[in-house]
């Protein structure tokens, strides 16, 4: 994302969303589901600027982790994916 082109992307702008490390993972993976209201106004920026609030927050809603829709996921199964990202497992 150092080319030119993305001089005026807002994305690098979410790198605090990033959980694990990819090489480790094989994969980019993000926490969308933050409660912090300032990370949720950057990713609403960055990627859905012109959509109302309640719009935004029901395509999170629908983000799906583990083949399942985050609604679907209990608390503990996501607390669990969430470690088990961070210790790159």
């Amino acid at each position: 994302m150092s080319a030119p082109e993305f001089a005026d992307s807002l994305l690098p702008g979410l790198a605090p969303l990033n959980v694990g490390d990819p090489a480790v993972l094989g994969a980019g993976r993000a926490n969308y589901r933050t409660a912090d209201p300032e990370r949720l106004r950057a990713l609403k920026e960055a990627t859905m600027a012109e959509r109302p609030d309640a719009e935004f927050m029901a395509f999170l809603n629908s983000v799906w982790v583990g083949g399942r829709t985050a609604r679907q996921v209990s608390r503990s199964a996501y607390k669990q994916c969430a470690e088990q990202t961070h210790r790159g497992g």
